[in-house]
């Protein structure tokens, strides 16, 4: 009995102060707001409490509100006051730290040469340039090779043409040379 009793003393502290506001048009209650900001948040105050107290009011008839779509819209109304938080907070600084190490492999790989880029241009050692130029060495022979090769293939490929045309051809002469003798001789 004595829970009811504070519930009731509770309510009735909670009718007195919303009374104030419930008299006053919102209309008005927005003009006072600074900014859009502040009257963002008084229609979200609004909200939330009219939904947290018809989620009282499903628990004390005895209902799960946890079911009911009120609890979906609290949810819905708390992260829309989290958005109006984050708008009204400044934002945070930058980080400014550079960091060198990052800023050392972004200026080795702009400067480094394609076939050399895992080695550190600055402790190049004359092995080592000798091993770059026998790489390149062998890349150009190879290239060389493979010219050669496309080289040889239209080539042939040429010559296989001119001795299909010419076979083609030589039936053709053939018959007209039959067709002249036997209109020579006409038995």
């Amino acid at each position: 009995m004595e829970t009811l009793k504070r519930f009731q003393e509770a309510l009735d502290g909670t009718s007195e102060e919303l009374g104030a506001l419930l008299n006053t048009p919102i209309a008005e209650l927005r003009k006072q707001s600074a900014g859009p900001l502040e009257a963002a948040e008084l229609d979200l105050s609004f909200a939330f409490a009219i939904n947290s107290l018809f989620w009282t009011y499903i628990r004390l008839c005895g209902d799960d509100p946890k079911d009911h779509p009120v609890n979906r819209e609290l949810v819905r109304i708390k992260e829309y006051m989290k958005k109006v938080q984050q708008l009204k907070s400044p934002p945070e600084e930058p980080n400014l730290r550079v960091d060198k190490g990052a800023a050392k492999r972004f200026v080795k790989a702009a400067l480094a040469p394609n076939e050399a880029k895992e080695v550190d241009t600055a402790k190049v050692t004359s092995d080592d340039k000798d091993k770059n130029k026998d790489k390149k060495d062998k890349k150009d022979k190879k290239k060389k090779e493979n010219k050669q090769k496309t080289n040889q293939t239209s080539v042939s490929v040429s010559d296989d043409k001119r001795k299909a045309e010419d076979d083609s051809s030589s039936p053709k002469k053939k018959k007209k040379k039959k067709s002249k003798k036997s209109n020579k001789n006409p038995t």
